[in-house]
């Protein structure tokens, strides 16, 4: 068990390895450089005292598992730059409330935001560039309540919104073809659905 409470990073360092702080469930609070360019896979995983996040618009990609099961992570903030968010990047990030995807995200990676319970908002920037969204990326988000999903995304992933059992409307962006299987799997309440024009493929149990 690691008692590191805090960590400030200096302005020469610009990659965060993969597993760095990973298991240092004492640390409360991380300044990350200005100069880092990617988190790597697991650097914060189950961190389970840390509290807030803000990734500096120099940081490219966060990793594979970056922030999973940091279960008193509350705020979060992404910046402009940032263009891939790797899967189960944030899974479990049981008590993260609300995300802002900025423009410039490409692909969100899959399970990246499953299991966040009580993940109430997720919006993304006007004129998103987002392309990809992976397998799951909202699985078990039990407190979303609606979503609207940007226009250049064109596949909805398997199981994407599955188990979000309080979501009530979405939204699918103009570019969208293909809507994954289980996508919408026992989200109990969903009353409202649009789905573009140019949508081709619905798969099973969606």
């Amino acid at each position: 068990q690691s008692e590191l409470k805090e960590v400030v990073m200096g302005s020469g360092i610009t990659k965060i390895g993969d597993s760095a702080f990973e298991n240092c469930n004492n640390l409360e609070k991380i300044s990350i450089g200005d100069h880092v360019t990617v988190i790597g896979s697991k650097a914060f995983k189950n961190c389970t005292a840390l509290k807030t996040a803000s990734i500096p618009k120099a940081v490219l990609r966060i990793g594979d598992s970056a922030f999973e099961g940091c279960g008193k992570l509350k705020k979060l903030t992404l910046r402009n730059g940032l263009l891939q968010i790797g899967n189960k990047a944030f899974y479990r990030c049981t008590i993260l409330k609300s995300v802002k995807v900025p423009k410039s995200v490409l692909e969100i990676g899959a399970y990246a935001f499953a299991g966040c319970s009580r993940l109430g908002k997720f919006t993304f920037a006007q004129n998103a560039s987002l392309l990809r969204i992976g397998t799951g990326m909202l699985q078990n988000a039990n407190s979303l309540k609606k979503i609207k999903l940007p226009d250049k995304l064109q596949t909805i992933s398997d199981l994407v919104f599955q188990n979000a059992g309080k979501l009530e409307s979405c939204q699918l962006g103009s570019g969208t073809v293909k809507i994954g299987q289980g996508a919408f799997q026992s989200c109990k309440k969903l009353q409202k659905l649009v789905l573009p024009e140019q949508v081709q493929t619905i798969g099973k149990r969606a």
